[in-house]
Order: C-alpha cells, then sequence, then structure tokens
C-alpha cells in the first residue's frame, strides 16, 4: 500500500511540475525544432506542419499541451491516492 501512495505522489509532483515549467518546456522545443530544421532543411519540405516551427503558434500550441498533460496527471494521481487511501485491508 505504500508503494501505491509513493506511486500517487509522485505522480501528482510531476503534473504539477509539468504545468509549473510548461514555458520553459514549449520554449525548448520551439528552439530545438527551428535548428533541427535548420540543419535538414530537405526535410521541412517534406512535412506538412513543419512551416509552423520557430512560430508563436506552435509555443503555444506546445505550452497548452503540456499543462492539459499535467492537469490529467495531477488529477489521475489525485482519484488513484484518494482510492488507495480509502482501501481497507
Amino acid at each position: 500500500m505504500l508503494s501505491w501512495i509513493l506511486f500517487a505522489a509522485t505522480y501528482i509532483a510531476l503534473g504539477a511540475l509539468l504545468i509549473f515549467f510548461s514555458h520553459e518546456l514549449a520554449t525548448s522545443i520551439n528552439r530545438v525544432s527551428m535548428k533541427f530544421y535548420e540543419i535538414f532543411p530537405p526535410i521541412k519540405k517534406r512535412i506538412p506542419l513543419s512551416r509552423l516551427a520557430g512560430t508563436q503558434t506552435n509555443y503555444r500550441i506546445s505550452r497548452i499541451y503540456f499543462r492539459l498533460l499535467g492537469a490529467v496527471m495531477l488529477l489521475g494521481g489525485a482519484i488513484l491516492l484518494g482510492k488507495v487511501m480509502m482501501y481497507r485491508r
């Protein structure tokens, strides 16, 4: 039971960290995607949505994605923690 509590607490902490650092993660991913397409320009022509690399739209979408993923992780961890705490042996 203790291992499930630790797992749920870790999952909640990771979700909170993902929400907290969503700006830094989105900025870094945006920068890395731009560098990748600068190194390999032929790939950029073949991928349809690669024109969004390095733009404000890509940053916003990434930030929203990380916040939503963090919220789902936070909620899932809280539900799991609640179920574990309510379980009686």
